[in-house]
């Protein structure tokens, strides 16, 4: 009873991962109130579904080069924490611009791409930080911190739906601004991470961004995960990015857009904490990452169905369990097949590499698609390519399932449990 009301003044108290949950879901929550309804921005400035698709793909065009350069200075010059500073403070400024763009031909365009290198492509820095923290404090689970990022998302994008069908496209503008100046308020009280891709004597550079791609390129293992997440990008592009157009296909409008993206990612909130939950019980993530892959061919295939918009929406539960899995695994064990030293770079090349070839590629071609064949065409497409995905990711799981269940040794961080190293069957310990 001593600490019930001050629990900060208990010796066991933490505020680090207190304000990494914060940060992640103010984050999530100022990205959900802008970029989830690109697509509908968009149409309602008169542009074709095929036009929408090229510009909600090429928002990722750039982060091929832009992600991996932002890893690697974080991995080797600047902390996560003031290049995370630097990028959303510029980024605030910069969302008044975007209204000003819209009815200017191509430069609504550069716009959001502008905005997108801004503050769009910073997830995955914001992941590896967390990850990077969870190294050395037992007491940071990426899981659970992460889920409040899905839980952040989750309600901006109710709300927006709503508040967009009441008061106009202006105030996802407002929106996003205002909660990417919140999170910048919760990084500042965050502990910064060292950089740690740096010579043994401390004196020069470490690994250049040549010799860290050579080290990824012959990890077989790295090499199969980002072929099979990419086809998982490409394949959950309906439930993702195109699921607003889908809805609208549907006869659905923002408000049920909303619904359903609310329903995705309020449902990661648990499957995240699940896994978390399972991953210190020894499953392994390749197991997991499995299971999220044929929940999405189980979805694509029952969206492939004309049940309507409410069912739609509903199946958006289905949609969590696969997108809650790879939100949880994916980060952790990209950087579980790496040395720590470049484990930010290679986690920031691995989300770029994945969305240009899965999220760019089928975004780019998803409005293309969907004017030939039609939105249920369209959906059974992308069910193809998420059973790809599995069949690509083999390889991996096989041998992962062969060996014996991993279980975390005492003391070591609870979410890190011993990973598959590479498809030689080699293991490597969590980190403690």
């Amino acid at each position: 009873m001593r600490y019930l009301w001050r629990p900060w003044a208990h010796p066991g108290f933490h505020a680090q991962p207190i304000w990494f949950s914060l940060a992640q879901a103010s984050y999530w929550a100022s990205n959900g109130a802008l970029y989830a309804f690109i697509s509908l921005y968009l149409r309602s400035l008169g542009y074709s579904s095929a036009v929408c698709g090229l510009a909600t793909g090429s928002l990722w065009i750039f982060s091929l080069v832009v992600q991996p350069a932002i890893g690697y200075i974080s991995d080797t010059y600047i902390s996560s924490k003031k290049l995370l500073l630097l990028c959303f403070g510029v980024a605030v400024p910069f969302t008044a611009l975007l209204p000003l763009a819209a009815g200017r031909g191509g430069l609504i365009f550069v716009a959001f791409i502008c905005q997108s290198v801004l503050d769009n492509y910073q997830y995955c820095l914001l992941d590896a930080w967390i990850i990077q923290a969870g190294r050395t404090h037992s007491y940071v689970d990426f899981g659970r911190i992460r889920a409040f990022g899905s839980l952040g998302y989750a309600l901006s994008a109710l709300l927006m739906g709503s508040l967009i069908d009441r008061m106009g496209f202006w105030v996802m503008f407002a929106f996003h601004a205002g909660l990417l100046v919140l999170c910048m308020l919760c990084i500042t009280r965050i502990e910064a991470a060292p950089c740690l891709n740096q010579s043994e004597e401390g004196g020069g550079k470490g690994l250049s961004i040549l010799e860290v791609m050579g080290r990824l390129i012959s990890n077989r293992t790295y090499i199969i995960v980002l072929l099979s997440v990419a086809l998982y990008q490409f394949g959950i592009r309906p439930a993702a990015s195109y699921f607003s157009m889908v809805t609208a296909a549907l006869g659905g409008g923002s408000r049920h857009a909303g619904a359903g993206t609310f329903v995705c990612a309020f449902g990661e909130v648990f499957v995240m904490m699940l896994v978390s939950k399972l991953m210190r019980r020894g499953v392994r993530m390749e197991l997991l990452y499995a299971v999220g892959l044929i929940c999405g061919v189980v979805r694509l295939g029952l969206m492939s169905l004309p049940l309507g918009v409410g069912a739609l929406i509903a199946g958006q539960a289905l949609s969590s369990v696969t997108v809650g899995i790879y939100i949880r695994v994916f980060p952790q064990l990209v950087g579980s097949l790496t040395p720590p030293n470049i484990s930010g770079t290679a986690t920031t090349i691995a989300a770029a590499v994945t969305f240009f070839f899965g999220g760019v590629l089928g975004n780019l071609s998803g409005g293309y698609i969907m004017e030939m064949l039609g939105t249920y065409g369209y959906i059974r497409l992308c069910a193809l390519m998420m059973l790809l995905a599995c069949g690509v990711f083999l390889p991996v799981l096989v041998p992962a399932l062969r060996q014996r269940t991993a279980t975390p040794a005492a003391g070591s961080s609870p979410a890190r449990p011993r990973v598959l190293a590479s498809a030689a069957g080699r293991v490597r310990p969590g980190a403690k």
